[in-house]
């Protein structure tokens, strides 16, 4: 065999030759490229596949085509990319040579704000493209793998699919599927009567790593014969390398086999009666080879099959990630809830393993799992025919609406004579590691009616007895699981029933959403007059961020001798005692440099210090200080000579504990019921104006809301560098640059120069510190008093806009009352309201909802920023450096408007430098959405201040231009430099409050839980806004992060208050097919602020407060359904944290008695 001793592949047009002894087989396509090339453009961030950060577009010629497609480069190994051509997001498009459409089309649609998913975006738009793919529907279908938490999405779909082409033809990319005529069953080698002629084979190879082998082979044979003589006991086929998102396994096989060109398992071949696919086919060309072959109907139920698969995983996944890859993951996780494999069970797939001998057996994927499958590999799955006399559908319930394991998956296949079962197969996934089948249920359907309302009876009772789903956190609860499945059975039955055997009204509950293209509006002013100041232009930064130019920290290049430290974490509950750190062992490691941990700090151990006047509330420990105050707390850090080393050694450290001796407290609600008083510090409280003499009911409830992650797409990270005089310099992925400093001082001991009355509590405990998110506080408070209205509404059967209403204090809000007026008319409220009772009468399982959410939202002015604007003489150039920190919500931007409208000069001469404290010290955090206008404020002083030691000169002179005042005035020896400087006692900054409203309506699949929003209007006043696009960004992408708070992002502990949901395959923020389908954003007309900055209003957090509509939406839908089965239904359904899927289909308390056909 061949033994190379490099790889070889081209990043764009140029060639790399890369020695395997300089890298390895975990070394990915994302670490070769970020560490060895430079081309920090692709980003990295969960490294499990599930963000799409780091997505590239790859070009290769498979099958003897060439073919584009985006991948995963952190899960795709640099082994794997012999022979491929990788395309990044810096060889697309750029300043010198000019940006690519996609690059342009991002920007000028405002689709980014922090910018750090955009590469990925565009990256997979580009391989969309390339591939001929690119149709609205398939564009907006193909992001589920890319997650975006600033923009809300829209704005990205809409500026990309403005390149969609107008086909709606989906077909494998660089080839064309044969009809179905000419698929035929190849022979061994035979290029007669093949679906895909078999080029001569290519040459085999072996690389030599410096821990393991890597052997690429072209032949099934000899892929059995490297098998056959290999005497190594670890050894892994690698195709796509998909699997190590999921299941992070960190042993290093001896030896790696890249079976991604073995010719058999790559074919696909079929006739009248037979589909014969190859193992290693990948998921996407798997639904391309079923779609065309659905087009025979005897074969029309891989339909089907197509729509499950675009269910599975991500575009990116699926492009490399093969059919057997994904049934190994289910033969090593038996627990893994494989959508391939119900797939295949569910219709009775053959699989065909072959061994070293080349024997072959063909097994079901059931017996498969119980197959041993040392050294044999899965060639083919078969599919055969089935006639009409079969009904059969699929599903898959999700915690949203892509990208995620199936909570419950379930397949049905039933042969019918005359409506009588001949054959079930009845098959869940996410029930326990060793349920497949609903064996008793398929047994007791044989020679029954399917859809008689007894024997339906009698199959969900069955059902509820030998279903018995098992609790493993985070899963979902047992209960909900169980139900789920039964409904799912239901729900088949309702949509493969003859028309005239079921009630019209519960017809629609045998379908899954089918959810249209997503649009939206978007309405505001504008005066040209003033402009730049309000005119709608791309954010500043979006050309260097969409095209991979923008520098993170993370991209910082990096410097002799620097080393890298990871975290060492509490592996114990709250209370325990360190007994014992041992790093003995850890310290001999190659590359492993020290150990730091509490001792070893010179400074205090805190970073949080009270005595800073950082707003800080309580001193938390930098490092453990033996007695651990919640699960991973931070013990000490590992440094080391590369990130890699540092991660597993930090694993590595052995800490020993005594365990606590109190009861630990993880949630408020259980320090409240066990009334723990030393952990209660009382607040405040609000009396009530007055008291009602006229009660009728008093209502009581509980209302409580949990936490959400911030899930930066940019990971936290830091740099420092040490400096000649003793000082360091930080480089911090921060808000707030002064806490830092401070922070940093502290520890290291080093000078700084370098109506209702109700009552609010602090409670303490056993958990990690909250950190604040997007409007800290406000989003609990509207939340909780919206709750608290819609509760008055539904129990005393009111309008909940009235209610509202009647309780709107119109001295603060006197405007009010015309938001919602002007609410109901632009967003046709009353004909909504109408549609949704039409609606919910003609369907039991479709529920409709809407909610109208009012907001007041106060700006306070507590906060300090500093600013210095520069004119340059030569060309009049202005810099600005500022002490906010731009992290998407366009700062810079409204600061070079602002700045260029002062001075009467083009955007274009206006630049913003990076922050910097020795410029800009002292200034608070970036939050509380006053950072803008704040920032805006101080540009317009020091702008003031050198215009008014420009005006001398200027006055002197007849008709200047801007750039000849400039060299005058540096010829006058003018300072041409000033600083600006805002703080909540500046002239003319006074607290204002920002009002909106909005109205969402959801549709709820009661048999499931799953919803969908139909339609958002959100009316915002933003006084005169100083960037519309900039706000409207900020409005769209704040709703969009509430949606996730409400309804997917769910924060689970284990009983040690471990967290559970840590990570992209268990944490769902919302994807691109989670916003509204219809959302429409208008501004408050003739709305100038006067105490406003320029008149304008601040944006960023206010419109994550609107969001609670979700779930109020959501609530009035299941109260229309538990009004089905009780008309005096007035139960509130109260807030516990977010309403899931799970939480949402629990809710409707649903009962397997009311499944009905009639």
């Amino acid at each position: 065999m061949l033994q190379r001793k490099s790889v070889l592949f081209a990043i764009g047009e140029a060639e790399h030759v890369v020695d395997v002894q300089d890298i390895g087989p975990e070394t990915t396509l994302n670490t070769y490229l970020r560490e060895k090339t430079f081309l920090t453009g692709t980003k990295r961030m969960c490294l499990e596949g599930g963000c799409g950060a780091c997505t590239v577009a790859v070009e290769a010629i498979i099958r003897g085509k060439k073919k584009v497609f985006s991948v995963n480069s952190c899960l795709v190994s640099i082994l794997s990319c012999h022979g491929w051509k990788i395309h990044t997001i810096e060889g697309i498009g750029n300043s010198l040579m000019g940006y690519h459409e996609i690059q342009k089309n991002l920007s000028e649609n405002y689709g980014t704000q922090c910018g750090f998913c955009s590469p990925g975006m565009v990256m997979n738009m580009f391989a969309l493209q390339e591939s001929g793919q690119a149709t609205k529907e398939h564009i907006e279908n193909s992001f589920g793998g890319n997650i975006c938490r600033c923009t809300g999405y829209r704005p990205i779909l809409h500026g990309f699919k403005k390149l969609a082409s107008g086909s709606n033809e989906i077909k494998l990319q660089g080839e064309e599927i044969p009809d179905i005529e000419e698929l035929q069953l190849c022979s061994e080698y035979s290029q007669k009567n093949c679906t895909k002629s078999l080029k001569k084979p290519k040459k085999n190879f072996l690389m030599q790593a410096k821990e393991s082998k890597w052997i690429r082979v072209h032949t099934l044979q000899d892929l059995l014969e490297v098998l056959k003589i290999s005497d190594v006991k670890n050894y892994m086929l690698v195709s796509g390398n998909t699997s190590r998102g999921v299941f992070k396994d960190t042993s290093i096989p001896d030896l790696y086999i890249d079976i991604k060109d073995t010719f058999e398992l790559i074919e696909f071949s079929g006739n009248g009666d037979m589909l014969n696919i190859g193992g290693n086919v990948n998921l996407t060309d798997f639904a391309d080879i079923c779609l065309k072959m659905s087009e025979n109907k005897k074969f029309s139920y891989l339909k089907q099959i197509v729509k499950h698969i675009d269910l599975v995983a991500t575009v990116q996944i699926r492009n490399v990630g093969s059919i057997a890859g994904n049934l190994m993951m289910k033969y090593q996780h038996n627990e893994f809830q494989s959508d391939i494999f119900l797939l295949l069970e569910t219709f009775n797939a053959t699989i065909v393993i072959v061994d070293v001998d080349s024997n072959e057996i063909f097994v079901s994927p059931q017996a498969f799992l119980k197959t041993d499958m040392k050294k044999k590999v899965i060639k083919n799955i078969v599919f055969n025919a089935l006639d009409d006399s079969y009904v059969f559908s699929t599903f898959k319930i999700m915690p949203r609406a892509q990208n995620a394991h199936a909570m419950v998956n379930a397949g049905f296949l039933i042969k019918l004579l005359n409506g009588t079962v001949k054959l079930a197969r009845i098959i869940y996934g996410g029930i326990n590691p060793k349920f497949i089948h609903a064996t008793q249920t398929e047994k007791m359907l044989i020679g029954k009616q399917l859809y008689d309302e007894t024997v339906l009876q009698n199959v969900f009772e069955s059902l509820d007895e030998e279903i018995n789903p098992d609790y493993v956190l985070p899963d979902p609860t047992p209960g909900f699981r169980k139900n789920l499945a039964i409904s799912l059975f239901y729900k088949f039955v309702l949509k493969t029933c003859p028309p005239e055997k079921v009630n019209v009204k519960y017809r629609s509950g045998g379908d899954l959403f089918n959810r249209p293209l997503s649009t939206g509006t978007q309405e505001f002013g504008t005066d040209k007059k003033l402009w730049p100041l309000t005119q709608p232009i791309p954010k500043l930064e979006s050309l260097a961020q969409s095209s991979g130019q923008m520098e993170y920290i993370m991209d910082m290049p990096k410097l002799p001798k620097e080393v890298h430290a990871a975290l060492v974490t509490a592996k114990a509950p709250a209370g325990s005692k360190i007994l014992s750190i041992e790093t003995s062992t850890v310290l001999k490691l190659p590359g492993v440099i020290a150990f730091f941990d509490k001792k070893d700090i010179p400074g205090r151990n805190v970073f949080t210090p009270l005595d800073s006047t950082m707003y800080f509330s309580v001193e938390e420990e930098l490092f453990c200080s033996g007695i651990v105050q919640y699960y991973n707390q931070v013990i000490g850090i590992i440094i080391a000579k590369t990130e890699e080393i540092a991660w597993k050694a930090a694993d590595l450290v052995e800490v020993k504990y005594a365990p606590p001796t109190n009861k630990a407290y993880l949630d408020v609600r259980e320090v409240v019921a066990d009334n723990i008083t030393n952990r209660i510090t009382h607040i405040s409280t609000l009396l009530p104006k007055e008291k009602g003499k006229d009660i009728i009911k008093v209502i009581k409830g509980d209302f409580y809301i949990g936490m959400q992650y911030h899930y930066h797409m940019e990971l936290q990270s830091c740099k420092v560098v040490p400096l000649d005089d003793g000082g360091i310099d930080i480089f911090s992925t921060t808000q707030w640059m002064d806490a830092n400093q401070q922070g940093a001082s502290t520890v290291l001991n080093m000078p700084t120069n370098k109506t209702w009355e109700f009552s609010t509590y602090a409670v303490k405990t056993d958990m990690h510190a909250n950190c604040y998110t997007r409007a800290p506080g406000t989003v609990e408070g509207t939340a909780a008093i919206e709750a608290i209205m819609e509760h008055i509404a539904l129990t005393m059967n009111l309008d909940p806009i009235e209610v509202k209403l009647s309780n709107t204090n119109t001295q603060l809000s006197p405007d009010m009352p015309n938001y919602f007026t002007n609410l109901k008319t632009w967003a046709n409220i009353d004909a909504r309201r109408a549609d949704i009772e039409f609606f919910n009468k003609a369907n039991r399982w479709r529920k409709r909802g809407l909610s109208v959410v009012p907001l007041r939202w106060v700006l306070e002015v507590y906060v300090n920023y500093t600013v210095i604007v520069s004119i340059y003489h030569g060309d009049g150039g202005v810099a600005i450096s500022h002490g906010g920190v731009e992290m998407g919500q366009g700062i810079n931007t409204k600061v070079i408007q602002v700045c260029a409208y002062k001075f009467g000069i083009d955007v274009s001469k206006v630049s913003v430098k990076p922050n910097y404290n020795f410029v800009a010290p002292n200034c608070s955090s970036s939050g509380g959405s006053l950072t803008s206008e704040a920032i805006c404020y101080a540009v317009i002083r020091a702008c003031d201040t050198l215009l008014e030691r420009m005006k001398p000169i200027k006055d002197k002179m007849k008709n200047p231009t801007w750039v000849d005042v400039v060299n005058a005035c540096f010829d006058a020896q003018i300072q041409l430099c000033a600083t600006g400087y805002f703080n909540g006692t500046s002239p003319g900054i006074v607290s204002y409050p920002i009002f909106g409203i909005c109205a969402t309506s959801v549709e709820v699949d009661i048999l499931t839980g799953q919803q969908q929003i139909l339609q958002v209007d959100i009316i915002e006043d933003l006084g005169q806004s100083m960037s519309p696009l900039i706000d409207i960004g900020q409005i769209e992408g704040a709703f969009v992060m509430g949606i996730g708070y409400y309804t997917t992002e769910e924060l689970i502990y284990d009983s040690e208050g471990k967290l559970m949901t840590n990570r992209t395959w268990t944490y769902k923020p919302p994807g691109a097919k989670d916003i509204p389908i219809n959302f429409r954003i208008k501004f408050t007309e003739n709305s100038e602020n006067p105490v406003g900055v320029l008149k304008s209003k601040a944006v960023g957090e206010p419109p994550i407060c609107l969001s609670i509509a979700v779930p109020l939406a959501i609530r009035n839908a299941l109260s229309f359904a538990k009004k089905e089965t009780n008309p005096t239904n007035t139960d509130w359904i109260p807030f516990d944290g977010p309403t899931t899927v799970e939480k949402t289909f629990l809710y409707a308390k649903n009962n397997y008695k009311q499944y009905v056909l009639h």
